[in-house]
């Protein structure tokens, strides 16, 4: 202790030494030389005493067994390179990177299983209505846009997405919307344009799309176009290629047939010439390879969308065009003729020259591209939906191809074929509904989307062409089926067709043809709707009568007031199912697997594409008689029990909670069940998962 004192006291005094030494220097030597060698000595001095002090502290320090707070950095970079620490550093580091990988792989993961979000007109059921028989506002008797309004909360509750309007254009009063006097007008007698806009208004503000018939083919002959086509001294002489005059010295170019029976050529007296008409003789062909008549078509479409027009139905796209040559059509070897018969029938040619002829696809891609798709890019995607009666191969060529597509919906009219052509009650079978199914789906091109019709303002209503007992059953069908069901007014509710006479009948179609009248007319699946037990079933307070009788079994229940009121209905079924396919993603794709069809029933699957989720067995009996079939021997994929969601009988909804067992299913005539199946378990699991991977 003596000699460390010694110490400190000699350090001590070299140190006052040094002191002195620095400011003698300071004050006896001038110059930046003598100022530079004090402060490098100072600086010397300073960095021994630093030592010296570090030296003391660590004499002084007493001896640590490991790491401590306050410890030095020299101390701190001794600890940190042992083993233990290296290791929780590594540890550490690989939490981090192994839960950042495990992050993006759950990513990805939920990026590639989740279904992607589907456009409106894939989710929507599209609800079609006929204009001047839905509601009659004014008390006219006859249906108009302001009726439809008045009624948008009821077609709401019916869980539809869009509504499909029948033409509403400006017209002549021959064919009911279809002899277009006005491309860019409504007709007087259903309202206004302003009446229109607040029909846009009211059913955007219920999230619910508007679409709109569209005639491009053809016009009126009230039409200013073609009065000043067949006036050989009008001032505009352009108007005469507005049409599809013969041009052929005044004779009849052709044997062409029109779809209203008769002759397709009309001879015009002022002119001298004959012009074509497809449908009738106030109904005559517009000329689209003109193109200011394609221009004006094109306008037109362009002026509805920017009134807010959600998408059209291009109505007749497969008489756009004809052979130019305008050779004879052949007789078709299959059609009987009929002694009787006043008027030369559309199906007795075969039309290779009039129909699904020329460049009609090119003029769908185009409005496509530069019409419709220019709209969709300003918020709603508008789309296109076209009709043709061609078969089912032809008329899925609509879709276009993924690099130049057409139209988003070919109309399907395959089930539009079941039943009794006249609406005379005729079922069918499950085999049939079946067979009709797999033809649209197995033709249809790869990633397009499916739709399906039972019934339209053309044909007889299904509950008159299968009878009143399966009108259920076929509203349950085509709200199960894959893709985007059409529905028509009344469907929902069972209405049948008014019975009619020649005396009453109004359609043009008809009276073309009075032989034929009974098969060619339209109106009873025309007639107004069935709003309440009342007068004129509430559709028109008018005492003298409606444009068209209403049918009378109004009084026997068959209207919306009494079937809301009933304890399970037709309605009730209708809505829980547009309720399933809005919440339930076994409906949201094309994923369908038959499990058994018959004479009598027809069953299916549906369920994801992926296979996860709820999945649903649906089994309708179309047949005359009580089915009893063991679906669980059918099929590996199936469990043993299920749950009744949705029935046509209410009964079925009410027994033991909706259970039912698979392996022994009753259904009658016109019954029909939506099943959710329970999770199969075990080996029907692993044989389940086997035949999803192969399928």
């Amino acid at each position: 202790m003596e000699n460390k004192a010694f110490e400190d006291v000699d350090l001590e005094a070299q140190d006052e030494v040094k002191k002195e030494k620095q400011t003698e220097g300071g004050v006896d030597n001038e110059g930046y030389q003598n100022v530079a060698v004090g402060v490098d000595e100072a600086g010397t001095g300073l960095a021994e005493e630093a030592a010296r002090s570090n030296q003391r502290d660590a004499q002084m320090e007493p001896e640590r067994d490991g790491p401590y707070a306050g410890m030095g950095k020299e101390v701190l970079l001794k600890y940190s390179q042992t083993a233990k620490w290296r290791g929780a550093r590594w540890f550490c580091a690989f939490i981090l990177v192994a839960g950042w990988c495990t992050m993006l792989a759950m990513a990805i993961y939920i990026i590639m299983t989740t279904p992607k979000c589907l456009p409106w007109w894939q989710l929507s059921t599209i609800y079609q209505i006929y204009p001047r028989s839905f509601y009659d506002s004014d008390g006219d008797g006859i249906g108009d846009l302001q009726g439809i309004i008045s009624k948008s909360d009821y077609i709401s509750s019916l869980g539809v997405g869009a509504v499909l309007l029948n033409s509403i254009f400006k017209d002549g009063d021959k064919d009911y919307g279809y002899d277009v006097v006005d491309f860019m007008d409504v007709d007087k007698d259903l309202g206004t344009l302003e009446d229109f806009e607040d029909l846009l208004t009211a059913f955007h503000d219920l999230n619910i799309k508007v679409l709109l018939d569209f005639i491009p083919n053809h016009s009126s002959d009230q039409h200013p176009w073609f009065i000043g086509s067949r006036d050989p001294e009008h001032e505009d002489e352009s108007l005469y290629d507005y049409y599809m005059w013969g041009k052929d010295g005044g004779n009849k170019p052709s044997n062409w047939v029109s779809l209203y029976s008769g002759d397709a050529w009309t001879r015009d007296d002022g002119r001298a010439d004959y012009y074509l008409h497809q449908y009738s003789e106030y109904q005559p062909d517009l000329n689209l390879a003109n193109p200011k008549v394609h221009d004006h078509i094109t306008n037109a479409l362009d002026e509805w969308f920017t009134r807010g027009v959600d998408g059209f139905n291009l109505h007749g796209v497969s008489y756009i065009y004809e052979n130019e040559d305008r050779r004879d059509e052949p007789d078709n070897p299959d059609f009987i003729t009929d002694p009787l018969d006043t008027q030369r029938q559309y199906d007795s040619l075969l039309h290779y020259y009039t129909a699904e002829f020329g460049d009609h696809h090119t003029l769908l891609r185009n409005w496509r591209k530069g019409l419709f798709d220019q709209f969709s890019t300003a918020g709603t995607y508008r789309i296109m939906l076209t009709d043709s009666m061609s078969n089912t191969s032809y008329v899925s060529t609509y879709y276009g191809t993924s690099k130049q597509p057409e139209a988003d919906m070919p109309q399907n009219f395959n089930l539009v074929k079941l039943g009794d052509p006249l609406g005379r009650n005729a079922p069918t079978t499950g085999n049939e509904v079946k067979a009709l199914i797999d033809e649209w789906m197995d033709n249809m091109p790869e990633k397009k989307w499916p739709n399906f019709v039972m019934g339209n303002h053309e044909v007889h209503r299904v509950a008159s062409r299968l009878g009143p007992l399966y009108a259920a059953a076929a509203n349950m069908l085509i709200l199960t089926l894959p893709g985007t069901p059409i529905c028509y007014y009344g469907d929902e509710i069972g209405m049948e067709d008014v019975t009619m006479t020649l005396a009453t009948t109004k359609d043009l179609k008809a009276l073309n043809d009075p032989y034929r009248w009974e098969e060619k007319t339209r109106d009873p699946e025309r007639s107004p709707m069935q709003w309440v037990n009342d007068l004129n079933a509430g559709f028109s307070s008018n005492e003298t009568g409606t444009w068209l009788p209403v049918n009378e079994n109004y009084k026997t229940g068959i209207n919306v007031a009494d079937r809301q009121l009933e304890e399970w209905s037709i309605l009730h079924m209708f809505t829980s199912l547009t309720y399933l396919r809005t919440t339930e993603r076994a409906f949201e794709n094309t994923a369908m697997h038959h499990v058994h069809s018959s004479e009598e029933v027809v069953s299916y699957i549906r369920e994801t594409s992926d296979g996860t989720g709820r999945r649903y067995f649906v089994a309708i009996n179309f047949g005359t008689f009580l089915s009893e079939e063991d679906y669980y021997d059918m099929d590996p994929t199936l469990p043993i029990q299920g749950t009744v969601v949705v029935a046509t009988d209410v009964n079925r909804m009410n027994t033991r909670e909706g259970r039912v067992e698979l392996n022994k299913l009753p259904l009658a005539a016109g019954e029909g069940l939506v099943v959710e199946l329970d999770p199969v378990e075990g080996g029907a699991s692993f044989i389940y998962n086997v035949l999803k991977m192969f399928s």
